[in-house]
This record gives structure tokens, sequence and C-alpha cells, in this order.
């Protein structure tokens, strides 16, 4: 459990939900479901690590309602030496207002795993 502050109010957040309630909870206009899923590899000869969307793994399955959400491309730091790094909070608000994420959104994300 973690607080988490909210419009002001703190309040206590788990940071893991289950899928008996997540599949209860779907529906409810305050919850916003997003497929994170995304490929990474080091292929040989490559400096670093390569991203890949896991878009077409949404396509094919995702959970009733969830939004595909790249987070490479729309919630990391385009000019960070790493993959995945924070944006900075300008680049995440927007990000966040263009997934339709407001202050009194519970957000549940979730990716594939390989195999």
């Amino acid at each position: 459990m973690c607080d988490v502050i909210l419009a002001g109010v703190s309040r206590p957040l788990s940071p893991l939900i289950d899928a008996a309630a997540l599949a209860a909870r779907l529906g409810d206009p305050a919850l916003r479901v997003f497929d994170a899923t995304a490929h990474i590899s080091r292929p040989p000869g490559v400096k670093g690590l390569q991203v890949a969307s896991g878009r077409p793994d949404y396509e094919r399955a995702h959970i009733p309602g969830a939004a595909f959400v790249d987070l490479a491309g729309e919630l990391s730091d385009p000019d960070a030496e790493l993959p995945f790094t924070l944006p900075d909070a300008e680049r995440f608000a927007a990000a966040a207002g263009r997934l339709s994420i407001g202050t009194d959104s519970e957000v549940v994300v979730y990716a594939h795993l390989p195999g």
C-alpha cells in the first residue's frame, strides 16, 4: 500500500489489482486501463536496446475497454540516453491529457509477456 494524493486528498492505494477486482471495476468512468506492451531486444552488433511497439499484441487481444499506450513513444523522454526515462512534468501532463487521464482517474497499466 502507498498513500496517493489526488486533488489534495491523501488515500491509501494498492499498487496492484487482481483480475477479479479489475473485472468488477470495468466500466467505471474513473478507471483508465492501458496496455503498455513493448518488445525490448538487444540485437548483436547494435549498441543499446531496441524497443518495438506492442500494438500488434494489443490488437490481437486486450482487456475490454483498455486503450494502447506507447510507453516508449508517449510516456518517455525522447532525448534521454536510456529508454523509458520519465519525461518532464509538462510532457507527462500533455500525454496524460491526450490519454484522458485526469486528477480523478485511477489508472491500471499492464503488458503482455513474451511467450
